[in-house]
């Protein structure tokens, strides 16, 4: 299937073009940027470690949440892989930040033959990517704007926990960028916080279900879109008790056992911190 030279930008845009009373989405604002910018001082992608003892570490109280994540993520390439009819597999991920998700994916047996790609803006995270991937010929990383990547060059994508950190009135242009770069039918594998919890002084905006699937829909088939991050009355127990802030209780077993919790998938968002989803090009 060719490729197509051009894609439309989105009915949002259309629509606040004719409505002149339409609000003026929202403007990328370096107080928001600053923040996450800040936090690649550190590499805190590597904390946590989704093998064996799982450390995570009160230096950064996402990470069950993140390895129930990577393990989300790595169930859906599997199948992935298993239906594609070629050889190599090109996958990218967008906003790779540190890097953090794709070593944790490489060290899965199983994506041995996957070529993994990460791009982000920030150099600091992206020297931090390349230091831990050193050594990784299947891994590469690149300082870049995805607006310059090559169309209908990948097989696959992620894009997990990044969409939040993109103004609204960057949204469409992001979206369309990530969706020439992709082949026709390609899967992309989507994670945002939701409106069930607060918005973080680093992100732009939460999303539901109707809105995070309607921001993709010009150019993405959805296929799948679930909430995640559920804690039961034993789940926020536990947690609130490993990321006290005067005692700190790790053990292997409870470790776990939350991001078991966590990585539940749910039809209903009432409760759920995240959401995924599963898109297809069209």
């Amino acid at each position: 299937m060719r490729c197509p030279q051009k894609i439309n930008m989105s009915r949002t845009n259309q629509a606040a073009q004719m409505n002149p009373t339409t609000p003026e989405p929202v403007s990328r604002q370096e107080s928001i940027d600053s923040v996450q910018a800040g936090e690649y001082a550190f590499p805190y992608h590597y904390i946590p470690a989704p093998k064996g003892y799982l450390k995570f570490s009160r230096r950064w109280h996402y990470a069950p949440s993140y390895i129930a994540a990577v393990n989300l993520a790595s169930r859906w390439l599997t199948k992935v892989i298993a239906s594609s009819s070629h050889g190599q597999h090109l996958h990218m991920d967008f906003g790779c930040g540190d890097g953090g998700f794709l070593f944790a994916l490489n060290q899965d047996q199983s994506f041995r033959g996957v070529c993994f790609e990460g791009i982000d803006i920030d150099g600091r995270a992206i020297r931090w990517a390349e230091a831990f991937s050193d050594g990784c010929p299947n891994v590469k990383f690149r300082r870049q704007d995805i607006q310059t990547l090559t169309p209908c060059t990948y097989d696959s994508g992620s894009l997990v926990e990044v969409f939040e950190h993109i103004p609204p009135a960057e949204a469409d242009t992001f979206v369309v960028a990530i969706a020439k770069s992709l082949k026709p039918g390609a899967n992309l594998f989507v994670t945002v916080p939701s409106t069930e919890v607060p918005v973080s002084s680093k992100h732009y905006r939460h999303f539901d279900f109707d809105s995070l699937a309607g921001c993709f829909s010009d150019h993405f088939e959805v296929h799948e879109i679930f909430g995640f991050e559920r804690g039961s009355f034993i789940g926020k127990a536990l947690k609130s008790l490993m990321f006290g802030q005067r005692i700190y209780i790790e053990t292997s077993l409870t470790s776990k056992y939350l991001v078991r919790e966590f990585e539940r998938r749910h039809d209903r968002l009432s409760g759920c911190g995240r959401i995924g989803m599963v898109l297809r090009r069209k």
